[in-house]
């Protein structure tokens, strides 16, 4: 994350600059942090069907050896 603002005469960094920056992050957060979230949700439904799926070929196979 680069900022760079521009400094006023009085009061420090340029307000708009901030603002702009701010949003910016912001926007960028909101858009990794979906993105991680549909990525989690995926794995979770991957992993679920995987435990599923093991459980069942269990089932069966310990059924066979019974």
């Amino acid at each position: 994350m680069d900022a760079s603002f521009k400094t006023c005469m009085f009061g420090g960094f340029d307000r708009q600059d901030v603002v702009a920056f701010i949003e910016k992050t912001a926007e960028e957060h909101r858009v990794e942090t979906e993105t991680l979230r549909a990525e989690n949700d995926q794995l979770r439904r991957e992993r679920d069907a995987a435990v599923a799926e093991n459980e069942d070929a269990f089932t069966v196979n310990f059924h066979q050896h019974a």
